[in-house]
């Protein structure tokens, strides 16, 4: 991740890096080429200011990129076509969120 704060405001760029995945085709019977889905990074883009009355003002980007995951067209993957224990399915997603403290 990167960060920068000054006077209030803050910013936060992150990435999520996910490493080359190969997942084996068939059933073990016959000889086939292993799926190579290379790898994945996912970025995130956060931006907040805190005012002097103690609130909190935050918004922020998800998978900025908006980047898809690979298709596995293969049984073992649930009925999915991907890794959804890995891969983002959502893909781009905004949020913003306000806290005050007392």
């Amino acid at each position: 991740g990167l960060g920068w704060a000054w006077r209030g405001f803050d910013a936060l760029l992150s990435a999520q890096y996910i490493s080359n995945a190969v997942v084996p085709d068939g059933d073990g019977g016959e000889a086939v080429t292993p799926l190579n889905a290379g790898a994945f990074t996912y970025l995130n883009l956060t931006l907040g200011y805190d005012f002097p009355s103690k609130t909190r003002v935050q918004i922020g980007v998800q998978n900025l990129t908006d980047k898809q995951p690979p298709l596995f067209y293969q049984n073992n993957t649930l009925n999915s076509n991907t890794d959804t224990a890995t891969y983002d399915t959502l893909g781009r997603r905004y949020f913003v969120g306000i806290n005050q403290k007392f």
